[in-house]
């Protein structure tokens, strides 16, 4: 049976509501959120699929004014999902003033071929027409856009006839894409986000996960991972006096976990030290490529 198929980015500056949208659209918690920014690193897929349509979400980092390589590279990221899509979702808070970083999306956006650009305006449930309207011609300023929508994810206004609009453009194919959901950046990211809300300044963007081994054994997924930092002071900070901090970010980050895997989850936790990792480039290449 022919679906309506495609892939599809949601883009936008930092903390516009992009992941949360794709968790309510998936009904389940696929990418992890914040309210500071760096929440989200790389682009990640995520299949939806019903009886009429087979889509292929792309969530996106926001795209930042890159002071650091590795946010140098988070914006390449962005670039890269652009490539592949067919619908852009262009998400604007509509509970603030268009500003530079929103401009910066949309230059950017304008300078790629979609089959469809639509303007997402989030947090619908405080706006006016009026506010749109002004916003709306600001916008065609600098990119053309086909539609618009007002939603709220967290009150799930407005997501049926956004899905509603994404599927009745996209075409029809015989054909499912299939992609394979990775699991790592869930994973990492996931203990990110408890680093993220749990410490503030420096800490939360000083800070990466990497997985030095997965293994599922007897109803026992045995996760080990190493939390880097950039300096020997900041170690100290993220074990906290007697271990008490890297405890509560194993527990919290395991409860998350429990809620994605139907299974027992053993994770482990180290922290190490490697100097100024947000600049070295060969380090960089084993999560951005």
């Amino acid at each position: 049976m022919a679906k309506h198929s495609g892939f599809v980015v949601i883009t936008g500056k930092p903390n516009v509501g992009k992941s949360t949208l794709l968790n309510t659209i998936m009904k389940a918690k696929y990418v992890v959120t914040s309210r500071k920014p760096q929440t989200t690193r790389n682009h990640i897929f995520v299949s939806y699929e019903n009886d009429n349509s087979n889509i292929v979400f792309i969530d996106t980092p926001g795209f930042h004014f890159g002071k650091t390589m590795v946010e140098n590279l988070m914006n390449k990221e962005i670039k890269k999902a652009y490539k592949k899509a067919d619908i852009a979702l262009i998400l604007i808070d509509s509970t603030r003033i268009i500003d530079d970083e929103d401009i910066t999306v949309l230059k950017n956006i304008n300078t790629f071929e979609f089959s469809k650009k639509f303007i997402v305006y989030t947090k619908c449930e405080k706006i006016n027409e009026n506010a749109i309207k002004e916003n709306n011609i600001v916008i065609n300023k600098y990119m053309k856009f086909d539609d618009y929508i007002c939603i709220s994810s967290n009150q799930n206004t407005n997501i049926d006839k956004l899905m509603e609009m994404i599927s009745n453009n996209l075409e029809l194919s015989d054909e499912t894409i299939n992609i394979d959901y990775d699991d790592n950046i869930f994973i990492t990211d996931t203990i990110r986000e408890v680093i993220i809300n749990n410490f503030k300044e420096e800490i939360p963007y000083a800070t990466n996960v990497e997985i030095e081994q997965k293994q599922y054994d007897e109803g026992i997924f045995k996760i080990s991972c190493n939390i880097v930092v950039e300096k020997e002071s900041q170690k100290p900070i993220l074990i906290g006096a007697k271990g008490s901090m890297i405890k509560k970010i194993g527990v919290n980050s395991r409860m998350e976990l429990l809620k994605m895997y139907d299974c027992k989850v053993d994770l482990r936790l180290n922290v190490i030290v490697k100097k100024d990792w947000r600049n070295n480039q060969q380090y960089l290449n084993k999560f951005y490529k």
